[in-house]
């Protein structure tokens, strides 16, 4: 889903994935479910990310682990390497699919601290509310 509100939404700040993937039909297809990759075909449940990253202008942060047994790490460096404008990819040593954060939390947060910090301010616009405040009229 964050691909396809990064493809609509030319005003972000920055986009940061964690373990993603270019497709359904790739994940069901790379990751070894042959039976549910043919029956995905026939659904509309697709997500195909990797159409969409053409159109993902925001600075992005693509996070994986090594050792995804959900998500294969190819797919992550696929979408990755689909992405046209400015981006970082990081791989985590050993990281698996679930545990990036309870196992590799240092460098997951060091990681996204850093992206963070190459990212300009955005510019709130007229209709922007901040906190505390109420909506101007």
């Amino acid at each position: 889903m964050a691909v396809a509100l990064a493809a609509a939404d030319r005003g972000l700040a920055g986009v940061i994935l964690e373990s993603s993937f270019t497709s359904v039909r790739d994940l069901l297809r790379v990751g070894g479910h042959r039976l549910l990759s043919l029956m995905a075909r026939l659904g509309s449940y697709r997500f195909d990310q990797a159409r969409l990253m053409a159109n993902v202008t925001a600075p992005l942060l693509v996070i994986h682990g090594t050792r995804d047994e959900v998500v294969p790490f190819s797919l992550g460096r696929s979408l990755y390497d689909l992405a046209p404008g400015r981006k970082e990819f990081v791989a985590i040593e050993g990281g698996g699919h679930n545990d990036l954060l309870a196992l590799h939390g240092g460098e997951l947060r060091a990681a996204v601290t850093r992206f963070l910090g190459t990212l300009e301010a955005a510019t709130p616009g007229p209709d922007s509310v901040r906190p505390g405040t109420s909506p101007p009229g």
